[in-house]
């Protein structure tokens, strides 16, 4: 790994906090139960949609979770029988049909988050110093200002 050079190059620190992040996430669905209860990472992608967005047609759900429609009508026929989503007509057009969130898969949610997060919680401070958390609050700001980057080709680079 290069996190050990003083000055990696943007492309040696974009392989290590690739790296570090999908090992923080993995970690993270683990401990939190979702890889043992026999639900997918990308089934658990498209419950957290539907709670984020609400009820969307399956045509949706594939155009924001970039796959096709064929995929998003697996994890329905998958997920159905759980009693973690429903379906019904569209009130707005009732030739369309809406996956909705239900009661039992936004408490299943709940549950996954909260261990996830108690999980990590418990790793703070297990492992980084209280000295270290400012540091560690400073990377979470970075982080976010990465996920917000806006590269589109018009788009000026510092």
């Amino acid at each position: 790994m290069s996190a050990h050079l003083e000055f990696p190059g943007a492309a040696a620190l974009a392989v290590d906090l690739a790296v570090a992040i999908s090992q923080i996430r993995s970690r993270i669905r683990e401990e939190a139960g979702e890889t043992s209860r026999g639900i997918t990472v990308s089934q658990i992608a498209m419950l957290r949609r539907l709670a984020e967005r609400g009820p969307m047609t399956a045509s949706a759900l594939a155009a924001t979770e970039h796959v096709t429609q064929q995929a998003i009508a697996q994890r329905l026929a998958l997920l159905k029988p759980t009693g973690y989503i429903e379906t019904a007509p569209d009130p707005a057009d009732k030739r369309r049909v809406l996956v909705r969130l239900t009661g039992e898969g936004q408490t299943l949610l709940e549950n996954l988050s909260a261990s996830g997060q108690d999980w990590l919680a418990r790793a703070i401070e297990a492992v980084i110093e209280p000295g270290e958390r400012q540091h560690l609050g400073k990377t979470v700001e970075l982080l976010e200002r990465l996920a917000e980057a806006d590269l589109r080709p018009d788009t000026p680079l510092r």
